[in-house]
């Protein structure tokens, strides 16, 4: 019998683009991330984000007794993110 010639190595995928922290975030930090809005590089301060993130629809379901516990998620969750930095800032990296 005669053995086929060997394969040619397939070329290896393109890595990937390192992702966004953002892209990580689901639901109500998710929401309110996207109401923020910040440019590459921008940064808001965390009372000014909570100012318009809690009038935002990301918070039109969560009872006034609740906003405090719900926000202090969205920070976790963006923290965990690595989007709010040590001086209480909230930062859209620049890359």
């Amino acid at each position: 019998p005669v053995e086929a010639p060997p394969r040619a190595a397939e070329p290896a995928p393109a890595p990937k683009p390192l992702a966004h922290p953002a892209e990580r975030l689901k639901g109500r930090a998710a929401a309110c991330w996207g109401v923020l809005g910040l440019a590459p590089g921008e940064a808001i301060a965390l009372d000014d984000a909570k100012a318009t993130c809690t009038t935002s629809p990301a918070f039109a379901d969560v009872a006034p007794g609740r906003v405090a516990n719900r926000w202090g998620d969205v920070v976790g969750a963006w923290r965990t993110a690595g989007l709010v930095d040590d001086t209480g800032m909230v930062r859209n990296p620049a890359t």
